[in-house]
């Protein structure tokens, strides 16, 4: 240290935001060295401490590039500048971070490799070809190395890999993209790749395991792979009988199995994909695209996709694929999601011996597998993107808060799950659970839980939970002496959309979602409608109920739904309404059981979920009786429909009527027994499926019109996992923002339960009433929408027309 030069002023610059293992602290080094500062840089838990001396000018000139120049969006990082007194420095120096123990780490999510790393992969003149760890400080994983955080090497899985000289050499080059990058590898000082029979016998090591592993997809082996991020199953695509051994292995056989390509130009071969589609394709989260087969396509085994039209389609994420790909240049099959087949964080040998001989060999990475993270899912509804699984690139995702808050864990929903938690003011969302069904399911809850709490080095004082108290994450938290708060699930559902929103102000919330269950109520949810302003919010409206025998164990049978249906619309006379296609496949004494079911309402309970009324619906018009997986009722419909010639022809929507409610959560209800009863007229006269479901489509949209004229919602926000009904989800954006309403959709977070618990802690942070409160004037407006509603008997279609 010496003297300050004359005119010099010192600052603190503190760097909050979620910035350890990226290219941030490179960047920073070399803004500070091209104005020639002097002072340090340290890393610490939440970012970096910079402190610099130089003239005013000049550190304001610093300031503004910070904020500007860095290739990320600024509110992902904030800056508190302060002054200190001078000391002196003559150079500028980066220094070790202070060994203080501070509750709470923040991770970034992995992403797929970035073009230059691909190329130098794919170069045989580079040191790093075919190795398939090739990062650097841009790409990669990050999440799936952690173990108590990204600020140093020896915090991650790699600690007992130490730099080679010239990995070393590269992390201290400034003109380097792997300058100060800690996860730096290369064949010399990096993991090796091992390929082992299903005996668990090496067959080959590094470049040789991968050529071989190639070899054998391409005569029809089935493979394992094990990388840092999980266990994929790997098949050729093209092969019909390595894909239906792949099939028989899931534990949801009828999904479609993802298929990994090339480019983006190979995915135009098998599916219709939009140039906006192809630019996402590409981003850093590496995401499976839902798209629809082209028709024609290349050849590629039906056992790929055998129920329905949609194929999930994505490029490579991990190095191993790229290779795997690029030696046969054809497509794979591959499932990475394995959370629940296998034993969590299970070590090769055990996963071989879990698969028991069906795979015929494992292409392994020696790092560990601390945490399993299967690629995210999207899909494009009206040209917006709509995450439907959160995954590479989305986990761990993290939202700013508006207050920030003591370390606390939201437990989200009870059927499809996500964890997120609370540091300060970030919050962070983790990976979908699934079902938490079963032994492996609750298995699976408990080691996340467990995972969460140590590598985000937090002690959670406070619980968020579902209000329903039948969920099982609910039923855990009221196990332990925890402090809890209960969020409602549709105020949850609603939060999550605005996890980003500057203001919660003349908001009408969408909730159509699953079947839930509320507190002190029979009816299970899932068709709510809300008003938000300001802290308060108010159920205005819902969806008209039904019974559903069996309950929610019964929520796969779309059959049920629409029995329940149909009953509500006709009573006794149901089996003369149903027509008489449905009717031949049920023998009378099957007919007798349902109506015994319906009327003594025998393990019934009442729903007024969207998402169930749309099963039910694809049952009557197009005779899809299971719901075989998450969205297959959806994408069966979007199947029989046209996207170009049915939906964007104007139809007459069916009668929109509204009755008054005698609940208490709800003062209205859209009645859609005149919609169902006149459908079945359409039916009857042979009126095309086509035609009902875009006459359907409509009338929900008039329906959404006629609340947003009354109210004049600044915007409209739809959650809910009915909205993976694509087509019908498009429909509604349009017809909303033709009207000039603001659509609002899930971008980031997924739309269905899995984003509850984000939700849950943006309602808290944002100081949100945890129950609903009657918001004056609002009754006043509904009654005017009853008022002008036709009469339930109307059945020409006609009806107000909408402001």
């Amino acid at each position: 240290m010496g003297e300050a030069s004359l005119g010099f002023i010192r600052r603190r610059f503190l760097i909050r935001g979620n910035l350890h293992g990226s290219s941030f602290p490179a960047f920073l080094f070399r803004l500070v060295r091209s104005l020639n500062l002097r002072g340090y840089m340290r890393p610490y838990s939440r970012g970096f401490e910079v402190q610099l001396e130089a003239d005013e000018g000049t550190l304001r000139g610093f300031e503004s590039q910070l904020m500007t120049r860095f290739p990320v969006n600024g509110d992902q990082f904030t800056v508190q500048i302060s002054a200190m007194p001078t000391r002196g420095d003559t150079s500028f120096r980066l220094i070790e971070p202070e060994d203080v123990e501070i509750s709470g780490s923040w991770i970034l999510p992995d992403t797929g490799q970035c073009s230059e790393c691909i190329s130098e992969m794919l170069n045989p003149n580079n040191r790093r070809f075919f190795y398939p760890f090739t990062f650097c400080a841009d790409c990669g994983p990050r999440y799936s190395l952690a173990v108590e955080g990204l600020i140093r090497r020896e915090d991650t899985v790699l600690k007992g890999h130490p730099l080679c000289e010239q990995c070393l050499a590269e992390v201290g080059n400034s003109r380097d993209r792997r300058f100060l990058h800690a996860l730096n590898t290369c064949p010399i000082c990096g993991p090796s790749v091992g390929l082992l029979d299903h005996s668990g016998i090496v067959k080959g090591r590094q470049r040789e395991a991968l050529i071989q592993a190639a070899a054998a997809l391409e005569q029809g082996r089935l493979l394992a792979v094990k990388e840092p991020s999980g266990y994929s199953l790997v098949a050729l695509a093209t092969l019909n009988e390595p894909v239906r051994r792949l099939r028989g292995m899931l534990d949801k056989p009828h999904e479609p199995i993802p298929i990994v390509v090339s480019s983006p130009d190979a995915v135009d071969a098998f599916a219709v994909i939009s140039k906006r589609e192809q630019e996402w394709l590409q981003e850093p989260m590496s995401p499976l695209l839902r798209l629809r087969k082209r028709g024609g396509s290349l050849s590629f085994s039906d056992q790929v996709a055998p129920f329905g039209d949609s194929l999930e389609i994505g490029l490579p994420a991990t190095g191993m694929l790229q290779l795997l790909i690029n030696l046969l240049n054809l497509p794979l099959a591959v499932v990475s999601d394995l959370r629940h087949r296998l034993p969590y964080s299970c070590h090769e040998t055990e996963a071989l011996n879990h698969f028991d001989g069906q795979v015929d060999f494992m292409l392994m990475s020696e790092l560990p597998v601390l945490r399993s993270t299967p690629k995210s899912l999207i899909q494009s509804v009206a040209g917006k993107r709509q995450i439907l699984k959160q995954g590479t690139g989305l986990v761990p995702i993290d939202v700013i808060l508006p207050e920030p808050e003591t370390n606390s864990l939201a437990l989200g929903g009870g059927l499809q799950t996500s964890l997120g938690i609370n540091i300060d003011d970030r919050a962070f969302l983790l990976g979908q659970m699934g079902e938490l069904k079963g032994g492996a399911g609750l298995d699976y809850f408990f080691d996340n839980l467990q995972d969460t709490k140590k590598l985000f080095n937090i002690h959670p004082a406070k619980l968020k939970i579902d209000a329903d108290p039948q969920a099982l994450t609910t039923r855990y938290a009221l196990s332990t002496e925890t402090e809890f708060q209960k969020v409602e699930h549709d105020l949850a559902h609603v939060m999550s959309v605005l996890s980003e929103e500057a203001k919660i102000a003349h908001l009408l919330g969408v909730c159509f979602d699953d079947s839930v269950g509320i507190e002190k109520q029979e009816t299970l949810g899932g068709g709510s409608c809300l008003w938000l302003s300001g802290q308060s919010w108010q159920r205005i409206a819902g969806f008209g109920s039904f019974l559903l025998p069996g309950g929610e164990p019964a929520m796969g049978d779309n059959r049920a739904s629409l029995f329940g249906m149909l009953y509500e619309a006709f009573g006794s006379e149901m089996w003369e309404a149903l027509p008489l296609k449905l009717r031949a496949q049920l023998n009378a004494q099957e007919m007798e059981r349902w109506d015994h079911i319906l009327k003594v309402k025998l393990q019934c309970r009442r729903t007024c979920s969207v998402t169930q009324w749309w099963q039910g619906l694809a049952s009557l018009l197009i005779g899809c009786h299971r719901n075989r997986f998450q969205g297959y009722s959806f994408a069966a419909i979007e199947t029989a429909m046209d996207l170009e010639l049915d939906v964007q022809r104007s139809v007459k929507p069916y009668p929109v009527s509204f009755k008054a409610s005698d609940s208490r959560h709800a003062p209205i209800v859209f009645d859609w027994c005149p919609m169902l009863k006149d459908l079945v007229t359409d039916i009857h006269q042979g009126r095309h499926c086509r035609y009902i479901f875009s006459r359907v489509f409509e009338t929900f949209a008039r329906w959404l019109l006629k609340l947003s004229a009354q109210l004049h919602p600044k915007g409209i926000v739809l959650s809910g996992s009915a909205f993976e009904n694509r087509i019908w989800t498009s429909h509604l954006v349009v017809t909303l923002e033709q009207h000039g309403f603001r659509a609002l959709l899930h971008d980031r977070l997924p739309c269905n339960d899995a984003s509850l618990a984000m939700g849950q802690m943006v309602a808290t942070a944002r100081r949100m009433d945890l129950f609903p409160s009657r918001i004056s004037g609002i009754e006043n407006r509904m009654d005017q929408i009853l008022s002008q509603s036709p009469t339930t008997n109307r059945t020409d279609g006609k009806e107000p027309e909408v402001p």
